[in-house]
């Protein structure tokens, strides 16, 4: 089978373009004829064999724009499934999905949010369906707001007709906010490498210092288990902020039940 993928760049930055790269891997090694089309490349991330790359400079656009597209049109008429993921240019994503048998994966709260991933001002999460006066707290200047609410009502409208997919039930409630109902809940997979010997443990928690990605439930969960307090120098509990924090962070360790110490470090690191 041909498969295409469309994304708006090859990295290493964050979880969704991990995921990607080991979509990709799983389907080129069950033998399918396998295209990646990008809009930049970031560095860092090697180039399978037996994947064909094609940069198209307008997947990497994030405002609606036909601009540098040239190819895009060919890729998708070759292809017998197309699979997107992160692309935020609605004309490129309506190309994709009105050729049918178009997969989009999402990951990314620009699809329902026009603010800072359903994130409110003080860190807490944003319950609310997007529009003008509910997005006014975080988005303040009337201009930039009401654009910006347009731009991600016209990703919601590029998604119609297409097999959409989530990696969570929160994503899928989401998108069902919104009008976009029936997204299919596939979680990804996890890799773990060789066991290795070494004394005591170590729990540790990857991802944004806000309230709503469950740190304070984390370390309550500590505390519950019946965790020694202090701890023996054979157990931690390590936070590693991957990506830019949002919120006060030293709000999130405040509620900590027990010591507890906050990094951030990259995917090497980790």
């Amino acid at each position: 089978m041909r498969l295409l993928y469309l994304t708006d760049r090859l990295s290493d930055r964050g979880g969704a373009d991990h995921h990607l790269s080991r979509v990709i891997g799983s389907t080129v090694d069950e033998g399918h004829q396998v295209t990646v089309a990008f809009g930049r490349d970031e560095g860092g991330t090697p180039r399978r064999p037996r994947v064909r790359y094609r940069r198209i400079r307008g997947l990497s656009s994030m405002v609606e724009s036909g601009a540098r597209l040239g190819g895009l049109r060919r890729l998708l008429t070759a292809a017998d499934v197309v699979h997107v993921q992160n692309l935020m240019n609605p004309t490129a994503l309506a190309m994709a999905v009105e050729r049918g048998r178009t997969v989009v994966t999402v990951q990314d709260h620009r699809v329902f949010c026009p603010g800072s991933g359903k994130t409110l001002t003080d860190g807490s999460p944003c319950a609310a369906v997007m529009g003008d006066p509910v997005c006014r707290e975080c988005l303040p200047d009337d201009g930039y707001r009401r654009s910006t609410l347009e731009l991600t009502r016209r990703r919601l409208e590029a998604l119609a007709g297409a097999e959409v997919v989530v990696l969570s039930r929160y994503m899928a409630e989401q998108l069902e906010m919104v009008g976009v109902t029936g997204a299919r809940i596939i979680p990804p997979w996890v890799e773990t490498g060789a066991q290795r010997s070494a004394s005591g443990s170590a729990f540790v928690l990857g991802g944004r210092l806000v309230a709503h990605k469950g740190i304070a439930d984390g370390w309550r969960a500590w505390d519950t288990a019946g965790r020694p307090l202090p701890w023996r120098s054979s157990e931690r509990w390590v936070t590693v902020v991957h990506s830019t924090p949002c919120g006060r962070a030293d709000n999130h360790r405040s509620q900590a039940p027990v010591e507890s110490s906050a990094t951030r470090c990259s995917n090497q690191r980790i």
